[in-house]
């Protein structure tokens, strides 16, 4: 994790300007593996951090990319086994919002298996 994470800034721009996005939520049980990553040496799960984030309905409102304003097919692609951060969840709450009015039968949402 970098050193400046705790800046509360968002990690995106467009145009110049900052990006909405969900603050991490660093709850006990995160502090906890961090700890715990820290003395076994082995890799730090962001993976509860960043549920725990979600929790967070209005920011997750505001920091919704709309797909519906993309023309053209879209492709998303997580895996199942992802300990970085929630990208099933995240790609599920992504191809329910694309259902919407530029929807393309050429969409394509894969999820690859950890397995």
């Amino acid at each position: 994790i970098a050193n400046d994470y705790h800046v509360i800034k968002s990690p995106w721009s467009f145009d110049g300007k900052d990006v909405p996005y969900i603050r991490f939520m660093e709850t006990p049980l995160f502090i906890l593996q961090m700890i715990i990553t820290e003395i076994s040496g082995g890799p730090l799960s962001l993976n509860s951090m960043f549920t725990d984030s979600l929790k967070n309905r209005t920011a997750m409102d505001r920091a919704k990319i709309d797909l519906d304003k993309i023309n053209g097919p879209v492709m998303i692609i997580s895996g199942d086994d992802d300990e970085f951060w929630p990208s099933e969840q995240l790609s599920q709450i992504a191809s329910k919002a694309r259902k919407g009015n530029n929807y393309s039968s050429h969409d394509q949402y894969m999820v690859y298996s950890g397995n």
